[in-house]
C-alpha cells in the first residue's frame, strides 16, 4: 500500500490503560475497549483542538437530530491523496512481552481475531480521514463497513520480529471506498505484503440515511496507481 505515511502508530502494552467507555446506537449502550492500538487509532480520528467528535462517525449516529440541524452539511466534494489518510502501526513485538502475549495463539503465531479487531478499527480510521474536510462544523458522515473482501494470508505471522501494518484508500467510488491493507515484517519490501485484505465503507448521511458523496483520489505514485 505504498510508503509514503502520513500517520505512524506504534503498539505497546504501555498504552493499554483503563478501557476507554464509548456508545453504541442511539440507546445510548456503553461498550468498553482496553486495545492499545484500538485506542490509539480512535483517537486519530478526534482532534481535540478542533472539537470534532468521532462518535458521529460509528454505524448508528449518537448526535441527536436538533443538534444535527445546527451543524453545517458536508461541502463539495475535495480531491485527496492516498498519503493524506494513510496510517501506519508498527507492533514491536521483538521488544515489547506484554503485547507480544496480547496477540500470540497456543500454537505461537499472530491471534488472528485481535488481529482482524486491528485492522476493521485501521480501516475505518483511514476511511474517517479520507471523508475528513478539516472543518469541525461539519457534520462527519456515517462510515459503514459494507464487506471485508480477498484476506489473503501467504504465511502464518510469527511473532519474534516486529510487525508493520499499513492501510490506504485503494478506490473511491461515488458514496464508497476501498481501503487496502497490507502487512510485513519490519525492515522488508512493504510492497510484497503476508498479509492482504480489502474493506469496502458506504458513506452515508447521519440525518437521513441517504448515500453521500465521499472525497475524490488522486494517486501520485506508480504503486498507488
Amino acid at each position: 500500500v505504498g510508503r509514503a505515511v502520513r500517520h505512524v502508530l506504534v503498539a505497546s502494552s504501555e498504552d493499554a490503560g483503563p478501557p476507554r467507555k464509548w456508545f453504541l446506537g442511539n440507546d445510548r449502550t456503553p461498550a468498553l475497549e482496553a486495545n492499545p492500538i484500538i485506542r490509539k487509532l480512535w483517537n486519530l480520528r478526534f482532534d481535540p483542538e478542533q472539537g470534532k467528535d468521532i462518535e458521529a462517525s460509528t454505524k448508528t449516529s449518537s448526535i441527536h437530530p436538533e443538534e444535527i440541524k445546527r451543524e453545517k452539511v458536508p461541502p463539495s466534494v475535495l480531491i485527496k491523496t492516498p498519503s493524506q489518510s494513510r496510517v501506519e502501526v508498527e507492533y514491536q513485538f521483538r521488544r515489547d512481552a506484554l503485547l507480544r502475549k496480547r496477540y500470540l495463539n497456543p500454537f505461537g503465531y499472530m491471534r488472528f481475531g485481535t488481529l482482524l479487531e486491528d485492522m476493521d478499527a485501521l480501516a475505518g480510521t483511514v476511511a474517517y480521514l479520507h471523508c475528513d474536510d478539516d472543518d469541525p462544523d461539519t457534520v462527519p458522515a456515517v462510515l459503514v463497513t459494507a464487506s471485508v473482501d480477498r484476506i489473503e494470508l501467504r504465511k502464518k505471522l510469527e511473532l519474534n520480529r516486529n510487525i508493520i501494518l499499513t492501510a490506504a484508500v485503494g478506490w473511491v467510488g461515488t458514496s464508497s471506498m476501498d481501503i487496502r491493507i497490507g502487512i510485513h515484517p519490519e525492515g522488508e519490501d512493504p510492497t510484497q505484503s503476508i498479509l492482504a485484505a480489502n474493506f469496502t465503507f458506504v458513506a452515508r448521511d447521519p440525518r437521513t440515511g441517504t448515500a453521500v458523496p465521499v472525497n475524490r483520489l488522486e494517486p501520485q505514485t506508480a504503486f498507488e496507481k
